[in-house]
């Protein structure tokens, strides 16, 4: 799975405060300001997928390439250093890492028929024995007709039986947690506000659920007599949830518009940050 994120901050509370040059003398800037904030971050998936029946494919098989998206809650800190002085911009390095807790629980990227049916394939099944035993009363082992015709009996079509299908489950409500290390520049705007432009690189890691399911029905024997005899086998195959944790480390981008320096010691910004495929998978 190959990861896209695009995370937007929505308030941040910093403990200190940046200043633009025409600013430094009456606001000291500090040299380390602190911080957290709240926010969300959306997260699309890309997957391939695959299911195969080994009892009587190709049915209920499938290879699929589905995206999942995931919103999270996102709850995090970061610590900017001294402004490094030296050099164009007075950068600051600036290291922050937090959690992020899924909105949402668990999704399927492979869904064919209804293989976790509460009360199939057995009804049908039931059913059908019925209408065989219905039709063997109404004479349709040995119909009227000369010379006699074939038997006319229902016989079972096993894939129109419902409660049959597969599919893949990935459960998405296991929290995140990500950190990243870079270097933040503040360029002026307006007497008050400033854009931050921080690059940097981001780590981000993950633990998935993944499990399987697989039900099918097959006919085991045929033989049209009174009584009938017809045997049929309901194969269930239940994948164990196996767990997985992934890592991505990538570059990162992050645009930061401080709308006042002047509401110290904190203020509001909105942060718009894409984050590029993970390098470590």
């Amino acid at each position: 799975m190959t990861p896209i994120a695009a995370r937007l901050m929505l308030l941040a509370l910093l403990v200190g405060a940046h200043a633009s040059a025409q600013e430094f003398e009456e606001f000291p800037e500090p040299d380390w300001i602190p911080s957290i904030d709240v926010g969300l971050e959306v997260f699309a998936w890309e997957s391939d997928d695959s299911v195969q029946n080994l009892v009587n494919g190709p049915l209920w098989s499938a290879s699929e390439s589905n995206s999942l998206t995931q919103l999270l809650v996102t709850i995090g800190g970061e610590l900017a250093g001294p402004p490094l002085k030296s050099f164009p911009g007075r950068p600051r390095v600036v290291l922050g890492g937090g959690i992020g807790i899924p909105t949402e629980n668990a999704d399927r990227t492979i869904d064919i028929g209804d293989p976790v049916n509460s009360v199939n394939p057995e009804q049908d099944i039931a059913a059908y024995m019925r209408r065989l035993e219905t039709a063997i009363r109404r004479n349709c082992l040995t119909p009227p007709g000369d010379p006699p015709p074939p038997p006319t009996c229902p016989e079972p079509e096993v894939e129109e039986f419902n409660g049959q299908g597969s599919d893949i489950r990935v459960s998405l409500d296991n929290p995140t947690w990500y950190a990243n290390l870079g270097v933040s520049f503040d360029i002026p705007l307006f007497d008050t506000t400033l854009l931050q432009v921080r690059p940097s690189v981001a780590y981000r890691g993950e633990k998935l659920d993944l499990a399987g399911r697989l039900t099918t029905v097959t006919l085991d024997e045929f033989i049209l007599a009174d009584p009938p005899t017809v045997d049929f086998t309901i194969h269930r195959s239940r994948t164990p949830t196996k767990n997985f944790t992934h890592h991505h480390l990538g570059p990162r981008l992050e645009l930061a518009l401080v709308l006042s320096t002047r509401a110290r010691p904190m203020w509001f910004e909105v942060v718009i940050t894409p984050m590029p495929r993970g390098l470590v998978r």
